[in-house]
């Protein structure tokens, strides 16, 4: 009765009032989808998609020539009418059903019937791989693959055989090639590893594709546990290595004929599987070492494998090698000569060591770190003696030094103590000076944009405009032009030393006993003006000032968190940063702060603090005389320092960086949830004190490859700074977390946390003994909305009011059919 009444609206001139009938009735316990059927063809869109996902919720398979029809009239135009279509094929169709439409005439419907059964999961449709339409054949090889339709898998994978595959006949993009390549190696049999086979050495594929299967073939027997072509977790059981020997013994040739761009792996392959061919004897391996025509590696790889044959030419080939200016192959000769005949390739060495390439001197010091100590102890020795003298090649320094420390002979502890002793006392940075030179610039650069610790671009950009990167730090374009290896080394070093004009992190003491804390982003002769918030930049004459205020740098010293050898990349690359910076300091408006309007403002925050029935559990728990170690508490001050930059000197939080630590009830809450940040770090969207808080960059991993002990003494001190008062971290807590953690933890890196990861701190307690309580985190809660009216027609009310009571009827309806079933 209410759907009669209710259809007499789908005539309505108005298609909202069209489109949320129409919408309702797919609701609606009717038995066939007759009513609907001519809103398929109305005027609206929007009330034509929803006519189609209405008939496929009613099931009426006798709709499907009028959904057919609609499919072909929109010929893939729109896609959510296309989508609708598929919904109604989904809903009213079975799978041999829309495998049937393979013969339509129309390529929309074939398209949408390839991605109904990819809904389905059907292995129906494989009919569709050979279709003349590309979009559509394409859609059916993403179906199977993608959706992991194992029984279409081996037709998938049979595409492979078709020479016509990346012609013009049939051209395929990467993705799909990579698709179709995966899906062989995906089979574990000699078929299909021989279909990945001839993929690396097809002409006609993309170097890069060909490369991929090469990779693949390097990993056949024990696959990784991702889907590396859609990046699912899809593990694969190990492989029978017989297989492998039998196909690569019987096709070695077709990989040694792929060309040089495969060439060296090919021959990593058979020197793995012991694979003997024509074309890898000792003549064939001394042309291809020889020829200067051929890739470093590919060069390098021969003389391995030749190597591995024991010639009798095997020093004259390694000395050749050696003084090649293919440095590729000169380092692996040094490499496997030293493994071979350390006193022969001493001379070789020595003349490593004075090469004009750099990464040949560094390569040389790192083998004759691990020469016998015949060999390697005067050569070390004599290289500390003139480092210490200044006489040692300062790009090489380093790698002089890392060498040394590996040893254990007295001399070279001697000569190591000699060298650390001359550097000054007074000059921190005396102990990095080996990181000012020597570095390689794109490793620098990889270090800025992925170092899962360092964070770099969370607060820098190193281009004009809105290139990626943070803004809590100066940009670095022309960096270089200002600063030399040594200036930048101070400003990762010791940040604090000189702070760039606007980014100074201080806190502000008025004469009124009152103080602000922020960014300086601006001084003068009589005023500052200090960033405290997005919404809240101050204006404060220096008459108003307790004192003078000493900014500190937002960014922690990066010596706790780089190593020598990032340091060093990272110089190289900042040396780069030599095109000026052309952009200006964004506006922006001062509010004047007198000591008036400061007691005003601070007397507001109070009013704002949270109410007594938001104290945490922690809260509740802790005694007045809550008494900490005033030792714990130095170290975490002293710790603190690295979190200055995105918490604030007052845990007040820093715009677009980090959340405030000031009475914070996840401060105070549980400590399991700070030991697991600090370990792990923390991602996406948190709520402190009601305020929501969403950064550009996660928190990392800040206690990560400290101790214990100081990962316990920040966590101390926030607890009992900043106006919160909770129990000490200790360490035995944190080595507790550790161990029951230690699967996850031992992941690098480890994955980061998100809020619903931790604990609510009002509502689940932390032992009273100290010992971190392991709970899950409990569903949050659903807000009230408040009503604010509906404010509609009293036509739109009756027809809100007979939407409802159909929707409540079918939900009633399937409820019971769940039960029943």
């Amino acid at each position: 009765m209410a759907a009669n009444i209710l259809a007499r609206q789908l005539p309505n001139d108005d298609p909202r009032i069209r489109a949320q009938v129409t919408q309702a009735l797919g609701e609606a316990p009717l038995e066939t989808a007759d009513i609907l059927l001519p809103v398929l063809t109305d005027g609206s869109p929007r009330v034509r998609a929803l006519a189609a996902i209405a008939v496929g919720r009613i099931g009426d398979s006798a709709a499907l020539p009028s959904i057919l029809e609609m499919i072909q009239f929109n010929g893939n135009n729109d896609p959510v009418l296309r989508h609708s279509g598929v919904m109604a094929l989904v809903g009213i169709a079975n799978e041999q059903e829309i495998a049937n439409l393979i013969s339509h005439e129309s390529e929309a419907v074939r398209h949408a019937a390839v991605i109904a059964l990819r809904r389905k999961g059907s292995p129906k449709v494989i009919s569709f791989l050979g279709d003349t339409s590309l979009q559509v054949s394409n859609d059916a090889i993403r179906a199977i693959h993608d959706t992991q339709i194992e029984k279409a898998r081996p037709i998938l994978a049979a595409l492979l055989d078709d020479e016509s595959i990346g012609t013009p006949q049939r051209p395929v993009s990467r993705m799909i090639l990579r698709r179709l390549i995966h899906t062989a190696y995906r089979i574990p049999n000699e078929q299909n590893l021989l279909r990945v086979i001839k993929a690396a050495v097809n002409p006609l594929f993309p170097i890069e594709e060909r490369k991929e299967a090469m990779r693949l073939l390097s990993m056949w027997e024990n696959p990784h546990v991702v889907d590396q072509s859609l990046g699912y977790h899809s593990p694969l059981s190990p492989r029978d290595p017989a297989i492998m020997m039998k196909v690569l013994g019987e096709h070695i040739s077709l990989l040694l004929d792929g060309g040089q761009e495969i060439f060296g792996d090919a021959m990593k392959l058979a020197l793995r599987y012991g694979i003997q061919h024509e074309g890898l004897d000792s003549g064939s391996l001394t042309r291809i070492i020889r020829d200067h025509q051929t890739d470093g590696k590919t060069r390098a790889g021969a003389l391995d494998l030749f190597l591995k044959g024991n010639p009798e030419n095997a020093e004259e080939i390694l000395s050749e090698a050696a003084r090649s200016k293919n440095e590729e192959l000169a380092a692996k000769a040094l490499q496997l000569g030293s493994e071979r005949n350390p006193a022969s390739t001493l001379a070789a060495l020595k003349g490593a060591l004075k090469s004009d390439r750099i990464s040949m001197r560094q390569m040389a010091w790192g083998i004759i770190g691990e020469l016998p100590s015949e060999h390697a102890v005067p050569l070390i020795r004599e290289g500390l003696l003139d480092l210490r003298d200044g006489k040692g090649n300062r790009a090489t320094g380093l790698d002089l030094l890392i060498a040394a420390r590996k040893r254990e002979e007295k001399s070279i502890k001697s000569a190591l103590s000699d060298y650390e002793a001359s550097l000054p006392k007074d000059d921190p940075l005396a102990v990095w000076q080996t990181s000012l030179a020597g570095g390689d610039a794109n490793r620098g650069f990889k270090v800025f944009q992925t170092h899962a610790a360092a964070q770099c671009m969370r607060c820098h950009r190193h281009e004009p405009g809105h290139s990626e990167g943070g803004e809590a730090g100066p940009n670095l374009m022309g960096v270089a032009l200002r600063q030399d290896a040594k200036g930048l080394l101070e400003s990762l070093i010791l940040p604090h030393a000189k702070i760039a004009d606007g980014f100074g992190v201080a806190e502000v003491k008025l004469k009124n006993g009152k103080s602000k804390s922020g960014t300086i982003i601006a001084s003068t002769g009589e005023h500052l003006d200090l960033k405290e918030s997005e919404s809240a930049i101050w204006r404060i004459n220096f008459s108003d000032l307790a004192e003078t205020p000493q900014p500190v740098s937002a960014m922690p010293a990066m010596g706790q968190i780089l190593t020598p050898y990032e340091t060093r990349d990272v110089i190289a690359w900042l040396l780069t940063l030599t095109k000026p910076n052309s952009e200006k300091p964004a506006p922006y408006e001062a509010k004047e702060l007198s000591l008036a309007d400061s007691k005003k403002i601070d007397e507001k925050e109070k009013r704002n603090e949270a109410p007594a029935h938001l104290k945490t559990q922690t809260d509740q728990t802790v005694s007045e005389n809550n008494e900490i170690d005033p030792a714990v508490m130095e170290l975490g001050k002293a710790q603190y320092n690295l979190c200055l930059g995105c918490h604030g000197p007052t845990g007040q939080g820093m715009p677009n960086v980090g959340p405030p630590l000031a009475k914070s009830e996840w401060v105070a809450g549980p400590v399991e949830n700070l030991i697991g940040i600090q370990l792990r770090g923390l991602q996406g969207a948190i709520t402190v004190n009601g305020q929501d808080y969403q950064f550009a960059a996660p928190m990392v991993a800040m206690g990560a490859g400290q101790p214990d002990e100081n990962i316990a003494a920040v966590l101390t001190y926030i607890r009992n700074s900043f106006g919160n008062s909770a129990s000490a971290v200790t360490p035995e807590m944190v080595a507790n977390y550790k161990e029951i953690n230690k699967e996850v933890l031992s992941k690098v890196p480890p994955p980061m946390l998100n809020v619903k990861d931790l604990i609510d701190p009002f509502t689940k307690p932390i032992g009273v003994d100290g010992t971190p309580v392991i709970s899950d985190a409990p569903a949050p809660a659903i807000p009230e909305i408040p009503s604010t009216g509906l404010g509609v027609s009293t036509t739109g009310m009756i027809i809100f009011l007979l939407i409802a009571g159909l929707t409540g009827v079918g939900l009633l309806r399937m409820k019971t059919v769940n039960k029943e079933g």
